[in-house]
């Protein structure tokens, strides 16, 4: 959903939108209640313009905080996958007494903690 189709529904002081995410359901609401100011003739036009500049920045902010989390926790998520299976490997190779498929997985494990 578009900035302007948010600020559509929050001059019209509808309920917050289904399927938005945190930081825009926070955006909508702050905004709601911005417009809600402005209509009632609390804030004048400059005030809630400049108001409105700031929700939109904090809300930027924040997903892209989000989005950089998530992007962590996928990296991370790969990573202890990767241990995992380089894991069952070595353990596979100890137990045939392969020592050059268990250094390989060992290797595999150090690269995927460390990223080489």
């Amino acid at each position: 959903m578009t900035d302007k189709e948010l600020k559509r529904l929050a001059l019209a002081g509808e309920p917050v939108p289904n399927g938005l995410s945190q930081a825009n359901q926070l955006f909508y609401l702050s905004l709601r209640e911005l417009c809600r100011q402005f209509l009632s003739g609390n804030i004048d036009k400059a005030q809630a313009n400049a108001e409105q500049k700031r929700l939109k920045r904090a809300r930027d902010e924040a997903s892209n905080k989000d989005a950089r989390i998530d992007q962590h926790l996928q990296k991370s998520a790969e990573m202890w996958k990767n241990i995992e299976l380089a894991s069952m490997d070595f353990k596979k190779a100890r137990l045939a007494h392969d020592d050059a498929a268990a250094l390989e997985a060992a290797d595999r494990i150090h690269n995927s903690i460390y990223g080489l």
